[in-house]
């Protein structure tokens, strides 16, 4: 049963209260999307090699208070690959279709998670 649509976004059951595999796969051209991934750690890394694998003209800015050398390295595979370090900010949210979490702090990460479905946003978080 789906939930009211009088609900709002963010009032709607979570997933994972449902029992069962609650993930439908699906394919997202990149190239046309304005990715944002935060994180720049090693998950960060692996989240980045699977977008850029899989979609070279992706759209992506990465941002972290650290960025490891091997994101700084695809830089230079990937030049319209964007680097800020510094730390996330909800702004950064605006013009983005879709979000990548991967930072190693699970607060961060929910808070990203929360102001993204906010705004109605793709998100993905690596928990």
């Amino acid at each position: 049963m789906l939930p009211s649509p009088e609900l709002q976004y963010n009032e709607r059951p979570l997933a994972n209260e449902a029992k069962g595999n609650q993930l439908f796969p699906v394919f997202i051209k990149l190239n046309q999307l304005r990715t944002l991934l935060v994180g720049g750690g090693k998950v960060g890394i692996e989240k980045l090699n699977a977008i850029l694998n899989n979609s070279q003209l992706a759209n992506v800015t990465v941002i972290a208070e650290t960025i490891a050398p091997e994101i700084e390295q695809l830089k230079k595979t990937y030049p319209h690959l964007k680097l800020k370090q510094r730390s996330f900010e909800a702004a950064d949210l605006s013009a983005i279709d879709i979000v990548f979490v991967a930072t190693n702090d699970p607060i961060v990460n929910e808070k990203i998670r929360t102001e993204a479905h906010h705004r109605r946003l793709l998100v993905n978080v690596a928990d």
